[in-house]
């Protein structure tokens, strides 16, 4: 057995160890002066039972180029991130745009009942007849006046409107509004 260069002395070395160990694949790893582990050879069969060809083996070639798909990998998840956080944005953005603030301009909240008694308020007839009075309304219609606070309120009270959101004003040319949950009323009765 004669062999001519050290890749021979290699390669017949990795065919005795596969025959007498009968593995699938040898490979020889020498340090070189430097110390850094090198590959000098390999020998066997891949999962299919073909040959196995050498392939060059650099372990710094192999760590960097490892290092350069974690890097490129890292680029692409940060700009599914990105692409992510823009769309959310674009959609809080939108969600924004929808917002009626006009609820947020009024000096109290306009609910149904308020509302009604604006519009009925800006009728002249209307305001003529409850001017000085005192008004409910409940489900945007009216429900009730009187001249007297404490008549109306027992009457709202005993008419089983206490949970239900009232409205109740004096008619007047510049009312002083206070919008206060029905319960509050009925406290003193």
């Amino acid at each position: 057995m004669a062999c001519n260069s050290v890749d021979d002395v290699i390669q017949r070395a990795l065919e005795l160890i596969r025959d007498k160990l009968n593995s699938q694949i040898a490979s020889i790893f020498l340090f070189t002066k430097n110390g850094v582990i090198k590959r000098r050879g390999i020998n066997g069969i891949d999962k299919d039972g073909n040959l196995y060809k050498e392939k060059s083996f650099n372990l710094e070639d192999d760590i960097r180029e490892i290092a350069l798909q974690i890097k490129q990998r890292k680029r692409e998840l940060l700009l599914e991130k990105l692409q992510i956080v823009d769309e959310l944005r674009n959609d809080i953005v939108d969600d924004l745009k929808k917002l009626d603030y006009s609820l947020f301009e009024s000096p109290f909240y306009e609910d149904s009942n308020i509302a009604a008694y604006e519009k009925l308020k800006s009728d002249q007839e209307w305001f003529a007849k409850y001017k000085n009075k005192y008004v409910a309304f409940l489900n945007g219609e009216l429900i009730d006046s009187d001249e007297d606070e404490q008549k109306m309120l027992k009457q709202l009270k005993y008419a089983k409107y206490q949970y239900q959101p009232i409205f109740f004003t004096k008619v007047e040319e510049n009312p002083r509004i206070v919008d206060l949950p029905p319960s509050l009323w009925f406290d003193d009765f």
